[in-house]
């Protein structure tokens, strides 16, 4: 059974999420014993991670892991217009 469109921009969503969710608790875990602020490890795991380094590199069938698209986008749109009441 093969994934439709939406069903895979939702896997990889998913996918890209837990990718930078762990790198950012596994540099936060580094910094903190190194008694370093815990947040810049957070930063600099999501630096690393992004859609401009390595995370533009790994692929996840043939695209990159981490990448700005549309579903970001609309994600910001929604912020700016804010909730419907």
């Amino acid at each position: 059974m093969a994934l439709e469109g939406s069903s895979i921009q939702f896997v990889h969503l998913i996918i890209s999420l837990a990718i930078l969710l762990f790198a950012a608790k596994l540099f936060a875990e580094l910094f903190h014993k190194l008694k370093l602020p815990v947040v810049l490890g957070e930063l600099l795991a999501g630096i690393i991670v992004g859609p401009f380094a390595i995370g533009g590199l790994i692929l996840f069938e043939g695209e990159p892991v981490v990448e700005l698209d549309e579903t970001i986008e609309a994600r910001e749109t929604v912020q700016k217009i804010g909730p419907s009441n």
